[in-house]
């Protein structure tokens, strides 16, 4: 059905405009679909009358609801700042797979208060990190965040220059989320922190690398740990200082960053960051060992690297992935299932490059 003008009038320009964008919508090709939602971008930020938005509101609910991920992903990338876009719309791409909800909780304006903590309280661990990463947060969202019992998303929030984190809330981060070198890391990339905080924060992290102890014999609790949007101009800058070890990735593999580890392990091979992600998800048992060895890591950790990749990968078509606490600790107890199938000095070397004691 075309989209008829609402007053039966002879169709106009615009009535012509939006007849084009239906047939787009509807084109057989999800390609042509995803170029279609992109006008329909376009037309939002312009101005319409009531009829013409009511028409387009109707095409981008369409798009919305789309069977196609392509189109839905196209849709949310290209509405992600939009001021105009409906928010019933931005709260179904919210609800959607995390490659559609991820821009439009990062950065839709749209989206109120309520709307993120509820969102927040689904206990969606990956959904939380983007809502915790958005530029700006109000108090009730950042208390929100910190309650939510996501370290990584509580890192990100930290280092977010715009959340707003008072004395009380930060004191509460510390207490809840102290342990986490993730979160002192980010708690001291800040400079606007309250006198007691910094000095709670130095009695937890006064120095975690000993400088005179080799890369490879720190134990990876030792090492300021990357956030997880870490750039590779970071990761270069922890390979030029001997930082960027095999524990740190496998550390960072363990908590599901596999953006890191594909950055870390790229930065050591000297591979193109494409190169070394096609390596490292090859469904083949060739490509992660030959990037693995590449990096010259050593071959008493192979097998935890194959377990834990495994595991992250089988983790994005989880439904329910939980937060990423229990999944570290989920990947932990599997990988020390596949050493105790090994020589015993393996599962001791694997231990100490944990820094976990051994079980009785």
């Amino acid at each position: 059905m075309s989209a008829k003008h609402p007053s039966g009038k002879n169709p106009s320009t615009g009535d012509v405009r939006f007849q084009e964008l239906e047939a787009l919508l509807a084109d057989s090709v999800p390609a042509r679909r995803a170029l279609g939602v992109r006008h329909l971008a376009v037309e939002l930020a312009s101005e319409l009358d009531g009829d013409e938005r009511r028409l387009l509101v109707g095409l981008l609910k369409r798009a919305a609801n789309d069977t196609e991920l392509a189109v839905r992903v196209a849709l949310a990338a290209a509405l992600r700042r939009s001021h105009r876009l409906p928010r019933e719309i931005a709260l179904v791409l919210a609800d959607d797979v995390l490659n559609v909800a991820q821009p439009i909780l990062e950065e839709s304006p749209v989206l109120l208060d309520g709307d993120l903590t509820n969102i927040l309280a689904e206990c969606d661990g990956r959904k939380q990190v983007c809502i915790a990463r958005r530029g700006s947060q109000s108090a009730v969202v950042a208390a929100a965040v910190v309650a939510c019992g996501n370290a990584a998303a509580v890192a990100a929030l930290i280092e977010c220059g715009g959340a707003v984190l008072d004395e009380a809330l930060l004191c509460r981060v510390l207490d809840r989320y102290g342990r986490f070198e993730t979160v002192k890391a980010a708690m001291g990339s800040r400079g606007d922190l309250p006198a007691a905080v910094c000095e709670r924060l130095q009695k937890l992290a006064p120095g975690r690398v000993p400088a005179q102890a080799s890369p490879e014999d720190v134990s990876i609790d030792e090492v300021e740990m990357p956030h997880p949007a870490c750039s590779r101009v970071q990761v270069a800058q922890l390979h030029a200082d001997g930082q960027l070890t095999a524990p740190l990735v496998l550390q960072a593999l363990c908590g599901g960053d596999i953006r890191f580890a594909e950055d870390a392990m790229a930065e050591v091979a000297g591979l193109s960051a494409e190169k070394a992600g096609f390596l490292i998800h090859d469904a083949s048992p060739f490509g992660l060992k030959a990037i693995y060895r590449q990096c010259a890591f050593p071959e008493a950790l192979f097998p935890a690297f194959r377990v834990a990749i495994d595991m992250v990968q089988e983790r994005e078509f989880d439904v329910d992935p939980g937060d990423d606490a229990a999944f570290a600790d989920r990947v932990v107890e599997r990988i020390l299932e596949k050493y105790r199938e090994l020589e015993v000095c393996d599962l001791d070397y694997l231990l100490t490059k944990l820094g976990r004691a051994k079980a009785a």
